[in-house]
């Protein structure tokens, strides 16, 4: 017995490959590079550039002028540590005056603030008045309250002024144009002269300070950008 076949065999439906059979595309995963050690380089090399500019750097004395800053500091040291013991009580009560002169009310109160302070009391009489503190004060009325207070700070202010400019005076005296360094004067007392030398060099290690720190800045920020930059072009060139 024959048998023939006029269609083709037919298996019937196929059941779809799962998931896990598929032929699956190879993934490339960029894996793409830290921007942190170019910004920390960055950083590293700013801070050796801004320190180097830095100490090059004369910040207490400009066209041959003692800074503000630097006349302030070594006023200070002058003040809280050089100055004898009468001169820093003046510089204290002068202070305390000026703070709280204008808050002052009325005359009652004027007279206590200035009896409190018998060193501004003394200022009054020397230089202002010229008659007795308690005799000047007894003279002034409410309607010249404002007036008098105003006239009392100021007096101080110009007082205090006399010695901050003295201390720069002092500042230019010891200053070698051309050394660009402090030299002492023979007139000039020990005692203020490291307080200029040693106050030279509290400015001169902040001025240091501060420069490297906004150098750094830049650097990491110029680090960054420059990764970044690098990173994309070779990834341009990698599609």
């Amino acid at each position: 017995m024959s048998y023939s076949y006029s269609t083709p065999l037919s298996y019937g439906n196929q059941v779809p490959l799962s998931y896990n059979e598929q032929p699956q595309e190879e993934v490339v995963v960029k894996e793409k590079s830290s921007a942190v050690p170019a910004t920390l380089t960055g950083c590293g090399l700013g801070l050796i550039t801004g320190s180097l500019i830095g100490i090059n750097k004369k910040p207490y004395i400009k066209n041959g002028v003692p800074t503000d800053t630097f006349t302030k500091t070594v006023y200070d040291k002058y003040v809280n540590k050089i100055a004898d013991m009468a001169e820093k009580r003046s510089f204290s009560q002068y202070q305390e005056v000026i703070q709280k002169i204008d808050k002052v009310k009325n005359l009652d109160e004027l007279k206590t603030l200035i009896n409190n302070n018998p060193e501004v009391s003394k200022e009054i009489e020397t230089t202002l008045s010229g008659k007795a503190t308690a005799e000047y004060l007894n003279n002034l009325s409410e309607n010249n309250l404002t007036t008098a207070k105003k006239v009392i700070k100021e007096k101080l202010e110009a007082a205090n002024n006399i010695r901050y400019e003295g201390i720069k005076t002092q500042i230019i005296n010891c200053w070698d144009a051309e050394k660009k360094a402090f030299v002492k004067p023979d007139s000039m007392d020990e005692k203020m002269f490291k307080a200029i030398k040693k106050s030279a060099n509290k400015v001169k290690s902040a001025c240091t300070a501060k420069t490297a720190g906004i150098v750094a800045v830049i650097g990491g920020i110029v680090g960054f950008i420059g990764h970044k930059i690098i990173n994309h072009k070779k990834e341009i060139s990698q599609q």
